[in-house]
Formats: structure tokens, sequence, C-alpha cells
């Protein structure tokens, strides 16, 4: 999530649409006091902290908050997933926003900062359903551990009833609040059922959608490229699917398919 006062935008972070490369794009342009909830991919670009965050973390709760990741990063060995000063600011500004989360939804944002809501341009990318089923279980963070910093992927064929079984227990968790990882998404730009965004991409356009949101905000010239690892992960997703799988998507992900008129590519 990125709130820009510079260059009068927010971005919205849904879950495996290319969210780390989009908000470590547009890291580049923040200001001073512009808001980033997740500089993990950003550091590792060299983009350095704004002062807003140092200056949040320099207080009584982020130093207290920065004591508490340090002991969390010596249990589970994340600091380079999860950098220290990161987790303090985000544990800090949840006591303003309501969230901690690097996918804070509409209605965060919205009552956090109204001000800027109603004026700042507002974009989020989506991503076809059948693609994004498979993304989220291939990077499930209950499922793969990570181990001195990196994630220990499945290098396996993904069996067919594995992903039955994932996609059964994510529609038990869909709507409840205690998890942060927000799928499918829609709760992210819906704000009473309606879009609340002015902008929303697509995963399958990325490139193109990036360069319409650079002219829309009159953006200079970019120093880092956009850079997305990770388009490749659901290369061959469709061996995936059975009729079950395919009908469990086409009811979790029941919204987008409303919305966005994805299809289940031939």
């Amino acid at each position: 999530m990125i709130i820009s006062h510079k260059h009068k935008f927010i971005y919205l972070h849904v879950p495996k649409t290319a969210g780390s490369s989009v908000s470590t794009f547009f890291s580049q342009y923040l200001g001073d006091n512009d808001i980033l909830n997740g500089w993990n991919h950003p550091l590792r670009e060299g983009i350095p902290y704004n002062k807003n965050t140092l200056k949040t973390v320099n207080s009584k709760l982020g130093l207290k908050m920065v004591s508490k990741a340090i002991n969390l990063r010596l249990k589970d060995r994340k600091l380079f997933e999860r950098p220290i000063i990161d987790y303090a600011f985000r544990e800090v500004l949840k006591k303003k926003m309501g969230t901690n989360s690097r996918h804070a939804t509409a209605k965060h944002l919205k009552n956090f900062d109204k001000k800027s809501w109603d004026k700042y341009f507002k974009f989020a990318f989506v991503r076809n359903p059948y693609a994004h089923a498979i993304s989220c279980w291939m990077w499930d963070e209950e499922k793969w551990p990570i181990i001195n910093n990196k994630r220990i992927e499945n290098k396996k064929k993904l069996k067919k009833e594995e992903f039955i079984k994932y996609l059964k227990n994510l529609r038990k968790k869909i709507g409840k609040e205690r998890s942060y990882f927000k799928i499918p998404g829609n709760k992210i730009y819906l704000i009473d059922n309606k879009i609340s965004v002015d902008f929303i991409g697509k995963f399958e356009n990325l490139n193109k959608d990036i360069i319409k949101i650079q002219k829309i905000l009159k953006l200079p010239k970019e120093k880092i490229p956009l850079k997305h690892t990770k388009r490749n992960t659901t290369k061959n997703y469709l061996k995936s699917y059975s009729k079950e799988s395919k009908k469990l998507v086409e009811e979790i992900w029941k919204k987008e398919f409303e919305l966005f008129n994805y299809k289940y590519p031939n």
C-alpha cells in the first residue's frame, strides 16, 4: 500500500497481482512525507526508507516495536524478508489505520485519511482468477517455510487433489478478518460492494497499465525499471485444473468474474 502526497496517488495492493513489483516501482517516486507499508523489496533495489518512516519509528511506541521485531526475527530468521524497521513502522501505523497489513483495504485508507482519499488518484491491480488461485496456493505463507531468508518452494508437480483441498479450505476463510492475506482480494478495492478506486489495471497487461498510470500522474522518467520476477510461477497452471477445482474458483472469485469478465483460457 502506498499513499503519495508528493504525486497525489494511492495504491492498493491486492495479494498475488505483482504487488511487490508495483510497490517497488512506485516507491522510487516517494516524497519525505509519503507512506509505504512494505519496504522489503524497495530496500533490495537500493531505495532507502524515507523521512516519514524513520520519524515514525523514532518514537516511544516505534522503539518498543523495534525491540519486539528484533526478538521475532531472532526466532523466525526472517530478517531479510521482514525488516525490523518495516515491521515497527507498520505496527505504529496500525494504531491509526486499524491494520498493519500491506494489503490495507479501501475502507482502512478512507477512514485513515479521507481528505487524501477523496482527492488523490487511486489504483489497484487484479488478475485472471484461474491463475490467481494457483499463485495463491503456490505462495501460501502457511505452507512454504522460510529458511535462511529464502523461501523453500514446492518443486513437485501440483497435485489436483491438493489444490482442491486448498480451495475448499480457502472458501471457509473468506471474509474472516483474522486473515490479513485477503483472497480473492475484492474487499481491498470495493466499498459497499462498489469499485472505489479510479483505475484497476490487469496483471496480464501490467507494463501497459503501469505506463498509463505514469501518464495520468505525469510522473518523471523512472530510474528503476519495473521488475516482475515472479511472472512465470503459474506458467502451466491449466494442467492443475479439474472440473471441481474450476467450479470452486468460479465460486470464490465470483465478484472478479462479474466485474472484469475473465474467462477460462483456451
